[in-house]
């Protein structure tokens, strides 16, 4: 299991970060969130409990999907409560997808700073892989990814949200950071960005020991029937 935190200061109140942290997705800008639908909602002691599952899709190549048997259309469940009486917004996210081999989870929380003008967002990750032979290599490099999203495009991509929700900032065209796309876009920037080699050691790491894992596990079967 691999760990990782990191915080971050908006300077705007916890009512606003909390709307735009809220109601970002699904928005035009972002391709890779298809929608999120909400699955269980109720107010209880003036804390608003609510349960959504996150649709999105990321390009995932397609040897990577025939060797280890998993798409880019993911699923992930998000569970939220927001206190606005002691300004603190929680918001836990893991997958739903593989979640027997792969387990992530992330937990947002949101607070009122010591100044009520600003906003401390704290992240934490924890990466888990259930593989024996590429534990330590997968995780190690799952978790660079997420490193690289809450750096370069978590907290950049939200202040643009804010400036949207609030309407504080005339349009621009200044846009939500994301890689490139393309499917071989990992392939052409593989030796420029440290993003794109971490993805491609994971995916390759995580496809191999998936399908070393099915391998072992249908000769295994297979010594169980000759007996």
């Amino acid at each position: 299991m691999k760990c990782w935190s990191i915080e971050h200061v908006f300077n705007h109140p916890w009512h606003i970060v909390v709307g735009a942290a809220f109601k970002k997705y699904p928005n035009p800008e972002n391709e890779d969130i298809l929608g999120i639908d909400v699955i269980k909602q109720r107010l209880r002691n003036g804390v608003l409990y609510s349960e959504r599952i996150i649709q999105s899709n990321f390009h995932i190549p397609v040897w990577a999907s025939k060797l280890g048997g998993f798409s880019g259309h993911q699923y992930s469940l998000e569970s939220t409560q927001v206190d606005p009486k002691n300004r603190v917004m929680t918001l836990v996210t893991r997958n739903l997808n593989c979640y027997h081999l792969l387990r992530i989870d992330e937990r947002l929380t949101y607070t009122s700073a010591a100044d009520t003008a600003q906003t401390r967002l704290k992240q934490e990750t924890t990466i888990s892989v259930n593989l024996p032979f590429l534990k330590d290599f997968c995780e190690r490099s799952f978790l660079s990814i997420y490193t690289h999203y809450a750096q370069r495009l978590f907290c950049y991509n939200l202040n643009l949200y804010l400036q949207m929700f609030i309407r504080a900032a005339p349009p621009s065209d200044q846009k939500p950071y994301r890689p490139p796309p393309g499917k071989l876009s990992i392939f052409s920037n593989i030796y420029n960005d440290p993003y794109y080699w971490s993805l491609t050691k994971s995916i390759v790491g995580f496809a191999v020991g998936v399908f070393v894992a099915r391998h072992l596990s249908e000769e295994l079967n297979s010594a169980d029937v000759g007996f």
